[in-house]
């Protein structure tokens, strides 16, 4: 529950910078580490995401529900890396 905790914590209020826009994009990067103890790691199988996207007064504009990526055998291990990118575009009238 920490870690879940500490995620929460991390995505409202994030560390890392903001690129200048130009040609009309901009590109945000943040990092979340998430640490579980090596019998926990070994039976790791998923990851599950959620993406909402909200105004300023916290209201949901759209969301993607569970994403989920499987994962392989776990147990040979120390470290596994996820990369994500999530565009966000605008739509055409």
């Amino acid at each position: 529950m920490a870690e879940l905790e500490k995620l929460r914590r991390q995505a409202l209020h994030p560390r890392g910078g903001r690129a200048a826009a130009r040609n009309g994009r901009s590109e945000i990067r943040r990092e979340v580490q998430v640490h579980l103890a090596p019998d926990d790691f070994r039976r790791a199988h998923r990851c599950s995401l959620t993406l909402q996207l909200e105004d300023r007064d916290e209201q949901v504009l759209d969301e993607v529900r569970q994403v989920r990526i499987d994962f392989e055998d776990m147990s040979s291990l120390e470290e596994l890396q996820l990369r994500f990118m999530i565009a966000l575009n605008t739509k055409s009238s």
